[in-house]
């Protein structure tokens, strides 16, 4: 039988091994040309207003050795393209903190997505909502897309589908420096926040801040401003005991309207209730019909 001398065999195992590493090394994330990156942000989002598209941002590393973080990207890419307007987020790229609202930027944080890239946020078109988020975790099952989709879709179909937004509690620096906090108001000069611990009040030069976040804040105060004006034109409500039509039980609410014989209350506790009008007595009945006439 003839052997391989030593030298021979370990320059074999050698070339093996290099030949190993190096398909290994070479791996790299392929970006699609549709898919934007940090530097062209505004594009991206004029592109998604204007297709009326959510924006899908992918977390990951441009540079990964990481078979397995390559193919998960890439399948994000391709899964994501149809439908949102798709734009890679390079890990550790500082750009990011200057130009991603402070909302989107939490969500890569939050518990959901996970410790390992890629992950992704999906946002609505105006970076105001946040969609949905997958962990790499999440990328494992090949259903997952498929349903993200269709989670998303449900979002956007009504603004009551919209998933429950975390609140901000991190605003960005133009450096990137982090300041923790509750938003409290914003000023001309100031966004002012409440201390994590203390809940003193923090003002914080606006120069200071990124773009992003600036804007992001001025949106939260909006929001603000309009909630308070809905409450305060909002009618007064009078609340009044409801009888049903055998008499037997009385509920209390007040009156919202009647339309197609069907009678809308509202509790003390909040709770709208739609009912026929036909389960009231006649007594409530007429009173139904009364307050349904006032302008």
């Amino acid at each position: 039988m003839n052997l391989l001398s030593p030298k021979i065999a370990y320059l074999i195992f050698a070339l093996g091994f290099l030949s190993l590493f190096g398909s290994v090394a070479i791996a790299s994330i392929q970006i699609p040309r549709q898919v934007y990156r940090v530097a062209d942000f505004e594009e991206a989002t004029a592109r998604a207003e204007r297709l009326d598209r959510p924006i899908a941002l992918v977390l990951s590393n441009e540079n990964t050795s990481c078979g397995l973080v390559v193919h998960a990207t890439e399948t994000a890419f391709r899964s994501l393209g149809n439908y949102t307007v798709v734009v890679f987020l390079q890990l550790n790229d500082a750009e990011r903190a200057q130009k991603i609202p402070p909302n989107v930027f939490q969500a890569f944080q939050a518990k959901e997505a996970g410790r390992i890239i890629p992950k992704v946020v999906i946002a609505s078109s105006d970076l105001r909502s946040v969609l949905g988020i997958v962990s790499y975790e999440d990328m494992k099952d090949n259903r997952t897309w498929q349903n993200v989709r269709r989670e998303v879709s449900r979002a956007l179909s009504s603004p009551e589908n919209l998933p429950e937004q975390a609140k901000v509690t991190r605003w960005y620096s133009v450096r990137g420096e982090v300041y923790r906090g509750d938003f409290f108001d914003l000023t001309d000069t100031h966004l002012v926040i409440l201390r994590d611990t203390t809940k003193a009040e923090r003002p914080i030069l606006l120069e200071n801040l990124s773009p992003a976040t600036i804007a992001y804040a001025r949106f939260v105060k909006e929001s603000q401003e309009a909630k308070e004006k809905e409450v305060e034109e909002a009618p007064e409500l009078v609340f009044e005991r409801w009888t049903s039509k055998d008499n037997s039980r009385q509920i209390e609410g007040a009156f919202l309207s009647l339309q197609d014989n069907q009678v809308q209350l509202k509790t003390p506790d909040g709770e709208d209730l739609v009912f026929s009008i036909d389960l009231m007595n006649e007594e409530s009945q007429k009173r139904a019909k009364k307050l349904a006439q006032k302008p």
